[in-house]
């Protein structure tokens, strides 16, 4: 179903925003595309420090998980802490470059 689809990505989205704006970074713009089975998240944050950079990356270093793909990522977000690693599991793709100050995130996420 669609909206269980929907629902992840927003879950994605919420997880890397919350990410960024506790560390400092306040000027992000969302991008988000979906095409034959294939949702395409793009981002851009300005003026990111070194160290975010480096923590998400690291973060981000989970493989998709299929396992998260039945429920896992419905528990994303109840807590107070950021739930990044989790993002990871849920992903296909991704893609940073530093542009400058500022980081552009690619992520690819494919589903059925």
């Amino acid at each position: 179903m669609r909206i269980v689809e929907y629902k992840k990505c927003c879950k994605i989205i919420d997880e890397v925003m919350l990410f960024f704006l506790t560390r400092g970074m306040k000027d992000i713009t969302i991008d988000y595309k979906c095409e034959n089975h294939i949702d395409t998240l793009y981002f851009v944050v300005k003026n990111v420090t070194e160290k975010s950079y480096k923590s998400f990356k690291e973060k981000l270093t989970v493989h998709h998980e299929m396992q998260y793909e039945g429920f896992g990522w419905e528990l994303m977000g109840d807590c107070d802490y950021d739930e990044l690693g989790l993002v990871g599991a849920l992903i296909d793709e991704l893609e940073t470059q530093i542009d400058g100050n500022d980081l552009k995130i690619k992520m690819v996420r494919r589903f059925e």
